[in-house]
């Protein structure tokens, strides 16, 4: 599954460029990331750098770098299934765990489908 620390290594590996990068508290606009390890981000945006903790990057950001950056292997779809179940978004895990059906994940999946069924 997929973990921060190799998320991490490969931004650092190909310091990362984005157009807007989605936090929880808001937006900002042409980041680059200049290192990440596993317990933040540092970047440039508008001409200030800016030291962000991974628990303040939106998970549809970590989604997307994840695609961009580790590509949609289905190890990685179900750590960031859990990832998103563990932080609420519960649509966006649904949709990668509907995604591991007919693969090696698929049983592994299914309980955290079924977490996802519970009232």
């Amino acid at each position: 599954m997929i973990g921060l620390d190799e998320l991490a290594r490969r931004i650092w590996d190909v310091s990362h460029l984005t157009g807007s990068f989605r936090l929880r508290s808001g937006t900002l606009d042409g980041v680059v990331i200049l290192h990440a390890d596993s317990s933040r981000l540092v970047a440039t945006a508008g001409g200030k750098t800016h030291d962000i903790p991974w628990s303040a990057v939106h998970p549809t950001q970590v989604r997307d770098m994840t695609f961009t950056l580790l590509g949609r292997e289905h190890r990685d779809l179900l750590g960031l299934a859990v990832f998103f179940l563990r932080n609420g978004e519960k649509k966006e895990a649904r949709d990668l765990l509907e995604e591991l059906k007919g693969t090696d994940l698929e049983i592994p999946s299914r309980q955290f489908l079924k977490e996802l069924d519970k009232p």
